[in-house]
């Protein structure tokens, strides 16, 4: 069967890697191999080169040895599609196992003959492929590795290359597959079929049929792999899983019969990251920010002292895909705390909360950026601070919600109304509506002249807030593995977590890092700029019937990127 390209060998390998460059001698009674199908020539090469008389228990120095291996070829060295560990992992190792390792498990095809690996190469990644995968085995490598993980692979690290984006996609498939009952029995059943059928799927009139044929490696795409999955599954076209190379990632795991280990260790790899944020936060924002009750993600913070001691403000968003029927709505709750310590720890003054919930298209609810400010207007010795945001749910250029809120030793005031937007010239503006509470009316004057001036700015720059918000982010982490691509030059685009790399034909990648994210119809304008240069790229990926103009496949997305006056027109598919 065709093996399509699996995210758990990624896990495995970045495990090893850790876990080999800290080797020790006790790693003889843990990391054991697996070398069934080693030929009996080539055992004592192998030997040879991890420097050992044992290839069923590793030594230290043989682990070493595979550890400095997988560190270059995998967390080190970029690859034509760009630095990330998920296409090293393939390009470095998986292209290159032997010809003895069954076509099943071989990618012929995939990047394969682009270059030729030496019998040494050939060697490691066998080693490092045909590593035992039982439930125990995976556990100790773990064990081995996780007390020194972040210093190994750093927070930045773990998610400029991807890695916190395959962990949580694969903990929410299983979340996914395992509603459905008797999940595991369906999962063998269709693991039984991919394994012993080879074949294609075709479209004949309104018809789909079978076309068997012998082609051990490829025989099926990951699209066709994924629908004998949910077939067995009862999964719907319309269910997102049908796209998703997850399916055949916990199928496997399934056979193998170690997914409850692999779920246990991808959680705590998770909780291990996520606990090492919370600490960089804390340092960053000071320990009582950060430790404050909130709700949300924290965007923005303000602290200054004033007669009433130390004072905090938090400013925090969250966002929630709301499950329906029809297309998928969102909320965003914005929300601002106010903290003050005179000596007798902090105390809460007063909190703002707002939201735009049950939004179909684009949910523009966010804390203008840069627009926080302390001052202390009126004199009194007592600081007030100003934050400013918007609401709105739309696909189109129309006015957002604007909220404008002051806040001083547990007094609020606001200002309420909505952004000006100017279509074209000859029309009369929309929007601009200017609301001031009966507070502001009551309080200094010098507070509402204060407040008027952020006011006036945000109500005249409709589009300041477009810079890419976390929720955004977490949107684009489902598209990582769509592959964009064009022919007449010859490109490839890879989305990472906020940013995307733009490779040419026998051309370094050159990264484009996020400015903007704009919903459409179908998919997303993504508005960057170069990581290097002062260049501006514009790139625009939606579904739809794509042809890349030199052969009869057809892929399921247009894409379109203006660089440098030069527009590229491609197509988009799942990686395999």
């Amino acid at each position: 069967m065709k093996k399509a390209i699996t995210p758990y060998a990624i896990v495995i390998a970045a495990l090893l890697t850790m876990a080999f460059t800290n080797a020790n001698e006790s790693i003889r009674k843990f990391i054991k191999t697996n070398y069934f199908d080693l030929p009996f020539g080539k055992i004592k090469e192998l030997k040879a080169q991890l420097q050992t008389t044992d290839i069923e228990l590793l030594p230290t120095q043989s682990a070493t040895i595979l550890g400095n291996y997988l560190l270059q070829k995998v967390l080190e060295t970029p690859n034509p599609y760009g630095i990330n560990m998920r296409s090293n992992y393939f390009w470095n190792i998986y292209n290159a196992l032997p010809s003895f390792v069954s076509a099943k498990e071989r990618h012929t095809g995939y990047n394969q003959g682009t270059r030729e690996y030496s019998a040494s190469e050939q060697l490691m990644a066998y080693a490092i492929y045909r590593i035992d995968r039982s439930p125990k085995n995976l556990r100790r490598i773990f064990e081995l590795f996780k007390p020194t993980l972040t210093t190994l692979v750093s927070p930045s690290v773990y998610k400029e290359l991807g890695i916190e984006a395959y962990v949580h996609q694969a903990v929410g498939s299983y979340m996914s597959i395992s509603q459905t009952p008797n999940f595991e029995k369906l999962l063998q059943d269709a693991f039984n079929q991919v394994d012993t059928t080879t074949g294609s799927f075709s479209w004949e009139g309104n018809s789909q049929s079978f076309r068997k044929f012998e082609n051990s490696a490829y025989g099926f795409s990951v699209d066709e792999v994924n629908q004998i999955i949910a077939s067995h599954l009862g999964l719907d076209r319309y269910n997102d899983m049908m796209y998703s190379p997850w399916l055949s990632f916990w199928m496997r795991r399934n056979h193998e019969g170690n997914v409850d280990e692999v779920l246990k260790i991808l959680n705590e790899i998770d909780a291990i990251y996520n606990s090492q944020t919370q600490s960089d936060n804390s340092e960053a924002y000071g320990h009582e920010v950060s430790h404050l009750p909130h709700d949300g993600t924290i965007v923005n913070f303000e602290r200054w002292n004033d007669r009433n001691g130390e004072n905090v403000v938090i400013l925090s968003e969250k966002f929630e895909e709301v499950a329906s029927w029809g297309p998928p709505s969102s909320n965003i709750s914005l929300y601002a705390y106010h903290y003050a310590n005179s000596g007798n720890g902090f105390n809460l003054i007063s909190t703002h909360t707002d939201s735009q919930l049950d939004c179909d298209f684009e949910n523009r609810a966010r804390f203008m950026e840069n627009e926080t400010r302390v001052t202390d207007a009126d004199n009194n010795g007592t600081s007030e601070v100003t934050f400013i945001y918007r609401t709105g749910c739309s696909s189109e250029l129309s006015p957002d919600g604007l909220v404008l809120v002051t806040m001083e030793n547990g007094k609020k005031f606001t200002v309420e109304g909505s952004t000006r937007v100017n279509l074209d010239a000859s029309i009369p503006a929309m929007g601009g509506e200017t609301n001031i509470s009966q507070e502001f009316h009551k309080a200094d004057y010098r507070l509402l002249r204060n407040a008027l001036e952020t006011w006036e700015a945000q109500q005249e720059n409709h589009h300041a807030t477009t810079s890419p918000r976390a929720y955004q982010l977490s949107e684009l982490v489902k598209y990582q593995n769509l592959i964009m691509f064009g022919v007449e030059p010859f490109w490839s685009i890879r989305l990472h977590p906020d940013k995307f790399v733009f490779s040419e034909l026998s051309s370094e990648g050159i990264w484009y890092k996020f400015i903007s994210i704009y919903d459409i119809d179908g998919g997303y304008t993504i508005v960057a700029e170069g990581l290097n240069s002062n260049d501006t790229a514009e790139l625009t990926f939606s579904e739809g019937t794509c042809y890349d103009g030199m052969s009869d496949y057809t892929y399921p997305y247009k894409v379109s990127l203006t660089l440098k006056g030069n527009t590229y027109e491609g197509c988009g598919r799942w990686a395999e």
